[in-house]
């Protein structure tokens, strides 16, 4: 795997091969956005594992393959195989479909490539709703692969109509998010791939990276990886069929994570980053494509922070929001250096959203003015986002226009627009920001921006303004020739 590399000039950022650091005469001000570009876009090659040559198939450990029979002790025995002799390949052949219960990798150089369809045991008869259906734990050098299928099964089960997912739309579920498997978890690992393989149907997340302590899962690659449920909006869900509710698509949580290739449309977020239990950082998505869901999101926990985040040529359709950093007083911890590069999305709601008020859904204040500074120190878990890029960006048939709600003890600070253009039925509204800065052909429609206690650059025509709303200054916007 090569370098990536991003150049960056006048109409933006793109990717090649080599850095042409020879840039176009630069403004003072833009300077250092592009070399910050620059630096920040070098993406270091991920290690990959490495699987020994032998292969243990299911059916030689009593795997039946008949969709009814339950094959989790066949399967478990020929992982365990695999483990016992150094590691491998253990092979769900084509053809078959395998029901099973909850299945454990806690061996290094253990690939398991299915080629078939795994199918998750239902509601009501998965015996323990607390385990993913494959858990990688603290293991090294490890694979998920194949041309097959895993199926959860989520809106499937005899109790309360419509299974996992049926149950979260009780007045009071009693399996909640928390006590609903996952289909696949890595715990404290390091060099892993998982690839080509779909994924339909998780009772909630579908692959989620965790912790133990302070150990994060580390060089992370998921490449050609289709991810698939319904929405979390009841309108958007075909007649007969309901809706899934915390159907995360991948959830990364550590250092290193190259996301590529993916097709995703789900009931949560897309993507979401959690630095809730570890630091996180240099995580790049390309080359992606999203239907439903909640974006590609940063938090919303991010007590550890996350330095470094690249997510570039990824197209959105239909998702409830596009590019969303979000965390509240109590969770929050610095993120910075995030750049989003050759995004387009349609028909999504809020494309661009930066919330420190957020408390599980959007918790805008009506009227930022009224919220009063609190104090930050090292147990308060303010948010901070800091140093963030939006290069060559189209947005079309939005409901908001960029949507920037930092704290006024924690205002947002340096945010970049290099060739933006939003279409929206609602103007942008940005407060508590400090030096956000429009450039290169960035437009907005509606054309106004809503603001409060912000300093925004407008240098998007031979005429560059300086917009001051900051409470000091007058009630409406002070526009400065610079």
């Amino acid at each position: 795997m090569s370098n990536l590399i991003c150049n960056v000039g006048p109409q933006g950022l793109a990717a090649s091969d080599s850095a042409d650091r020879s840039s176009p005469r630069r403004s003072a001000l833009l300077r250092p956005v592009w070399e910050g570009l620059e630096a920040r876009c070098l993406l270091s090659a991920i290690p990959l594992p490495v699987i020994p040559g032998q292969t243990f198939n299911v059916t030689n450990y009593g795997a039946v393959g008949d969709g009814v029979t339950d094959d989790t002790v066949a399967l478990q025995a020929a992982i365990n195989a695999a483990g016992s002799a150094g590691g491998g390949t253990v092979i769900l052949p084509a053809g078959k479909t395998f029901l099973s219960n909850f299945l454990t990798v806690s061996k290094n150089n253990t690939n398991i490539e299915i080629d078939g369809t795994l199918l998750a045991q239902p509601y009501g008869v998965y015996s323990n709703a607390s385990k993913s259906l494959i858990t990688y734990n603290k293991v090294k050098n490890v694979e998920l692969s194949g041309t097959g299928t895993i199926d959860g099964q989520g809106g499937v089960g005899a109790n309360d109509s419509g299974g996992w997912w049926g149950n979260s739309l009780l007045p009071t579920p009693t399996k909640p998010v928390s006590t609903r498997p996952r289909l696949v978890r890595f715990t404290a690992c390091d060099t892993v791939l998982i690839k080509d393989l779909t994924l339909r149907n998780s009772p909630s997340i579908n692959i989620i990276f965790g912790a133990s302590g302070t150990i994060g899962t580390n060089n992370v690659t998921v490449n050609g990886v289709k991810i698939y449920a319904p929405s979390s909006d009841a309108s958007q869900v075909p007649a007969g069929q309901i809706p899934s509710h915390n159907t995360d698509g991948i959830d990364p949580a550590g250092k290193n994570y190259l996301i590529e290739n993916c097709i995703i449309s789900n009931g949560d977020d897309n993507v979401a980053v959690t630095a809730q239990n570890v630091a996180c950082a240099n995580i790049t998505v390309r080359d992606c494509t999203f239907g439903y869901g909640h974006g590609i999101s940063v938090g919303g926990t991010t007590t550890y922070g996350l330095t470094g985040m690249l997510v570039y040529n990824v197209t959105f359709n239909g998702t409830d929001n596009g590019l969303r950093l979000k965390a509240q007083r109590g969770n929050g911890g610095v993120v910075s250096n995030i750049t989003y590069s050759h995004i387009k999305m349609t028909d999504v709601n809020y494309p661009i959203l930066i919330d420190s008020y957020y408390n599980g859904s959007n918790n805008f204040p009506t009227n930022p003015a009224s919220d009063s500074p609190q104090p930050v120190n090292a147990t308060s878990d303010t948010p901070f986002w800091k140093n963030i890029v939006y290069s060559n960006i189209t947005a079309t048939g939005a409901g908001y226009g960029v949507t920037i709600y930092g704290l006024p003890e924690a205002p947002v600070q340096n945010v970049t627009f290099i060739n933006v253009n939003i279409s929206a039925a609602n103007a942008a509204n940005v407060n508590h920001v400090r030096n956000l800065v429009m450039t290169g052909n960035t437009t907005f429609a509606p054309s106004s921006i809503q603001s409060y206690d912000a300093t925004i650059w407008q240098r998007t025509s031979s005429d560059p303004l300086f917009i001051d709303t900051r409470p000091h200054s007058v009630a409406s916007a002070v526009l400065k020739k610079t």
